[in-house]
């Protein structure tokens, strides 16, 4: 997402929202946003579906509402067990999608209902009504507009376009699983009778979301460690091309990487006359070379270089409605889209667009494609922008700033409201990516927005409308969309900078694109479009580090998500401290999400024990199973970080909680003593969070358990993280900077005058790489000395 101009509130009032978004959602939540989760089930289970939820006495067992419907509500009377999912199947019952809580919808032949009745712990069977077909979005809407609708599987979409057309609809769309019709919504919804039809929402628009990012994210640590810089990893970006779309006279900064390249709009055009789609690119693997960089010699430092200079890319080019500024070209169905990429060798995906007209936090049919297809294909990593949307306000006060730009509407506040994320970020699968601050402070006499303050975007109350907009990466950027989902679930996953970002400049853009010109070739740009490519380019160089060091050939996107959550920077309480509000709340939070990307502690590998590890498992449990893994902690790190993730099964879109497989993890001292989870478990993420200050040596063991497991064997990625005390590479007196102080200190430990601590060991051993022999030499004091002075860069 990409923004032209046209927080997260006090601790009381994220306590007094907290509150009543629990009370809404019928949820509770004893411990931070680890989640925002569930009760564990002590009544009766409910039935849990987006247009109700009701409890369905045991042992009542309602009819079809029309006759031979047969699609039927199933429940079980507690987790799901592989034996009681394999006996329905068994009896010709096919379960064709989750709902919670133990139940799923069901299709059921002639005949065949009193046997599942009488299968072992089934305690509910009840008709799939047509009322529980239709959006909330769209039931009481009138007038004529788009409705896609999502079919069972198996059923045959031209039988409900026919029907459609006696209506009087305009088929828009129809293959597959999935029809679009246009005209009456009334004639429309009416659809929602035959019992082939599954869900129906309106149709969405898609619009786009709009050098010193590399070192805010720690590449430049990744470069240096291990020479990674994305070689063999392949990017998709769906954008609005990049360049002039003609090889021989692409910008300089992509020669020789572009591996295949798509015009999806009826044009098959992939050049860029909009300019985002090639400033995207050139963030995530811009060379440089037209910035001073030397690629064949992988020198990329001092110039506009992306994260992962040496990734190659497929480009899928979309259109641009000059009217309505709408994409042109996506495919209604997302699977098509990630498959034309993935047979190009791709294995991330960049999505800096969103569906502009989708509620806020919705697990709409989009969204359920992109679970349908990491779920299928679990080594493609999808990234989404968060969206632009957020707004200054209370949480339970309308959003108009927008429409009073130069004064200050009574519902600014000087905070941030939540609920303002944009699908297809909503899927549980997919990485997505909101923005902090970059850092061009305007002392720097950068161009772009750095001399401007977050009125520009209309935060027009104080602490934001005086505050720079790139002067704080520990702040978030005003604009960036916050979580949480609809069902309550944590999102964003991760943030990244996302203001006053340098990169790739298309040569048919005009300048008006940009927020300013740099030179000919780069341009300034913001937005969480520009995030999301840096989180892209990151994964990049995770990949690449995963498959070189780690000896996993072809890394899982839960792999790169839990790698990538470990190693994140919590930056609570964000930049207002001052004015006396927390911006942001401890991690993961609806704010930040599980933290802001940082990629160096990942090579900061340690002889004494620290450092990375991970556990890719495969086919994963079900429920009732659980795993062990063993982990030495030795020295004394800041702190253990543990994070599980799995990509998990597509949720049902007719379902209020889109979670399907239910996995737990609880982290053991080397006393055996169980340090967490703390409060109950999560039951709505596919992400858990375990971080230990201080811990003490000994060996940790973390246990994956399967809670509730419908759809199983589901596979799981671990990633285990000791991170160390210094994050400065030449810092031995622990003041967050290198001066000579620091080479004095070096020398009395290289001459054996002074014994080092372990910190010092991991911050003092920088040569000939930073962590390289576990040791302090003379080699290390030059290095130290040399960055004391400012002849060389730690980043």
């Amino acid at each position: 997402m990409h923004l032209q101009s046209g927080k997260w509130a006090s601790s009381q009032a994220y306590v007094a929202w907290l509150g009543a978004l629990a009370l809404a959602c019928a949820l509770v939540s004893p411990m931070a946003w680890g989640g925002m989760i569930g009760n564990e089930q002590t009544t009766a289970p409910l039935i849990r579906l987006r247009t109700t939820t009701f409890a369905p006495p045991a042992g009542v067992w309602s009819t079809p509402s029309s006759p031979g419907a047969p699609y039927h509500l199933v429940q079980f009377d507690g987790p799901i067990t592989e034996a009681q999912r394999s006996a329905l199947i068994q009896l010709g019952a096919i379960p064709l999608a989750y709902i919670p809580d133990y139940a799923f919808v069901v299709r059921i032949g002639p005949g065949l209902i009193s046997k599942v009745r009488a299968l072992p712990h089934v305690r509910y069977v009840g008709p799939y009504r047509p009322d529980y077909k239709i959006a909330p979005y769209l039931a009481g809407r009138t007038g004529d507009g788009r409705v896609l609708m999502r079919l069972f599987a198996g059923e045959d979409a031209a039988d409900v376009a026919s029907r459609a057309r006696q209506l009087g609809l305009q088929i828009l769309y129809a293959r597959g699983q999935l029809l679009e019709v246009q005209g009456s919504l009334e004639r429309a919804r009416s659809l929602a009778t035959l019992p082939a039809v599954e869900w129906m929402e309106p149709s969405t628009r898609r619009k786009l979301m709009n050098d010193r990012s590399r070192a805010l994210v720690g590449a430049p640590q990744v470069w240096e460690r291990y020479g990674l810089y994305g070689k063999g990893q392949v990017v998709a970006i769906t954008d609005t091309g990049l360049s002039t779309g003609d090889p021989t006279t692409l910008h300089p900064d992509f020669q020789g990487r572009v591996r295949a390249t798509f015009g999806l709009a009826a044009t098959g055009d992939w050049s860029d006359e909009h300019g985002h789609g090639t400033h995207v690119a050139g963030t995530i693997a811009g060379s440089g070379a037209a910035s001073g960089a030397n690629p064949a010699a992988r020198d990329y430092g001092g110039s506009f270089a992306g994260v992962a200079p040496e990734a190659q890319l497929v480009i899928q080019a979309v259109g641009i409605d000059p009217v309505s500024n709408d994409q042109v070209g996506l495919p209604q169905d997302l699977n098509d889209l990630f498959q034309q990429a993935y047979d190009q060798g791709a294995r991330i995906h960049n999505d800096s667009w969103g569906d502009s007209d989708a509620p806020f936090g919705e697990y709409n049919l989009h969204a359920q494609q992109v679970d349908e297809y990491v779920w299928r294909h679990p080594d493609l990593a999808v990234f989404f922008a968060s969206g632009n949307e957020a707004r200054d306000g209370t949480n339970d006060d309308p959003w108009n700033v927008w429409e009073s730009p130069d004064g200050v509407p009574s519902t600014a506040v000087g905070v941030v409201r939540l609920g303002s994320l944009c699908a297809p970020g909503t899927a549980k699968d997919s990485f997505s990516i909101g923005a902090t601050e970059g850092f061009r402070p305007p002392s720097e006499n950068w161009s772009g927005y750095s001399q401007l303050t977050w009125r520009i975007f209309g935060f027009n109350a104080e602490p934001m409308a005086s505050d720079y907009i790139s002067d704080n990466p520990s702040g978030m950027a005003a604009f960036s969309g916050r979580g949480p989902t609809h069902d309550g679930r944590v999102k964003p996953d991760l943030v990244a900078p996302g203001t006053d970002i340098i990169s790739t400049a298309s040569y048919l853009a005009p300048p008006s694109s940009y927020w300013a010109m740099h030179d000919s070739n780069y341009a300034y740009s913001g937005g969480t479009s520009m995030s999301c490519a840096v989180a892209s380019g990151c994964a990049a160089l995770v990949r690449q580090l995963l498959s070189q060091r780690y000896g996993i050939e072809n890394p899982s996107a839960a792999l790169v998500k839990a790698t990538m959550i470990a190693s994140a920077d919590d930056i609570t309480p964000g930049q207002y401290t001052n004015a006396g509000i927390v911006e942001v709340p401890p991690r993961p939070n609806p704010v930040e999400g599980w933290g802001r990307i940082n990629l160096a502690p990942l090579v900061r590998q340690q002889a004494n024990g620290r450092g990375l590890s991970v556990v890719q498992e495969a086919p994963g449990l079900t429920t009732g199973q659980s795993r062990q893994y063993r982990f030495r902690v030795a020295g004394a790190p800041a702190k253990l970080v543990a994070a599980l993730a799995w990509s998990d099964p597509p949720g049902a879109p007719e379902a209020d909680r889109s979670l399907v497989n239910d996995l737990d993890m609880s982290v053991f001292g080397p006393r055996g003593d169980r340090l967490t989870p703390v409060g109950k478990p999560d039951r709505l993420n596919n992400v858990e969070l375990a971080e230990i200050a201080q811990p003490r040596a000994g060996i940790y063991t973390v246990e994956v358990t399967g809670a509730n497991v419908p759809d199983g064997p589901q596979p799981f990625a671990l990633a285990v993280l000791r991170v160390d005390r210094g994050n400065v590479p030449g810092d031995l007196n622990g003041d967050g900077k290198v001066t000579a102080a620091d080479a004095l200190i070096a020398l009395r430990i290289a001459v054996g005058a002074l014994a080092p601590s372990p910190q010092q060991l991991d911050s003092g051993d920088v040569a000939p790489d930073d962590g390289d022999d576990g040791i302090i030499t003379l080699s290390d004091v030059q290095r130290i000395l040399r960055r004391s002075v400012g002849s060389e860069s730690d980043d």
